[in-house]
């Protein structure tokens, strides 16, 4: 999004931003994602850098509690490490895009 667009929107409704992040570039958007991650699985430790910062470990520790009401992508564990498959992964975040 360039810079102009962003002050606009700020001065705006937010909203009017979102309508802009078509389904077209929100699979273009996942796409890229994937085909820069070197593996098929993404360690709960490395989801920051996986998502650009736009998720955190400890948030999807918390959506895999059973109390949490949310549910979280599928995961894998391995030992005491928790993992996602890129693709669930990305099913999931396309799924929470708003």
């Amino acid at each position: 999004m360039r810079r102009d667009t962003f002050n606009q929107c700020e001065k705006n409704n937010r909203s009017s931003c979102v309508s802009e992040f078509t389904p077209a570039r929100r699979l273009e958007f996942l796409k890229a994602m994937a085909e820069k991650w070197p593996s098929a699985i993404v360690a709960r430790t490395e989801i920051e850098k996986f998502s650009g910062g736009m998720l955190k470990g400890p948030h999807l520790a918390n959506l895999a509690c059973p109390k949490a009401g949310a549910v979280g992508p599928p995961s894998i564990k391995i030992g005491r490490k928790v993992g996602y498959e890129v693709s669930s992964l990305l099913s999931w975040m396309e799924s929470q895009i708003k």
